[in-house]
């Protein structure tokens, strides 16, 4: 019973999608019967991956994601697991302005920390204060907003790229 429930969830979450999402899981289904086929051939697994992803139409890490998410799944219900389940593209997330100026000046001391030793520092006062961090790719996205690159490059003491540097008027008086 649960396991009919669940293969009809994926079918009615395969059925809401666009065309392109369809579009994407048929081509991965192609992928993953042609794994098999080459198993079936005598070929191993892994150099059916490897050979399938020399052909470039996926890496093999994620033809080895949608041969793990369709094992122990019937054969014709397997296009339904393969859509896209991207997440994100909602509403942005809401940071403490608090975090992000402990962040920045974590990131902006003169040892020049990288940004996961410094996402780690401030996630560990966060974590003691109840405060929930998203994704240190979210948090460099809104401090990319705050700083831009010659600001960033500045504050870190670093060299300005030439291109940046010709894009400086001169400061000649």
């Amino acid at each position: 019973m649960v396991e009919r429930r669940a293969r009809d969830l994926q079918w009615d979450f395969y059925d809401r999608q666009t065309g392109v999402a369809k579009q994407r899981a048929m081509d991965r289904l192609i992928i993953v019967n042609q794994v098999e086929a080459l198993v079936e051939g005598g070929m191993t697994k892994s150099a059916a991956v490897a050979a399938l992803a020399s052909l470039g139409d996926a890496s093999a890490a994620s033809i080895w994601t949608w041969l793990s998410a369709v094992s122990g799944i019937s054969r014709h219900d397997r296009l339904a697991y393969l859509v896209p389940r991207f997440k994100g593209g909602g509403c942005p997330a809401s940071i403490e302005s608090s975090v992000l100026d402990r962040l920045a000046a974590e990131y902006f001391r003169p040892e020049r920390p990288s940004w996961a030793e410094c996402v780690r520092r401030v996630k560990t006062s966060a974590d003691e204060r109840g405060i929930v961090l998203p994704h240190a790719r979210t948090l460099w996205r809104r401090l990319s907003v705050i700083y831009d690159v010659p600001t960033r490059a500045l504050h870190r003491g670093e060299q300005l790229p030439a291109w940046l540097l010709r894009r400086l008027p001169a400061n000649d008086r």
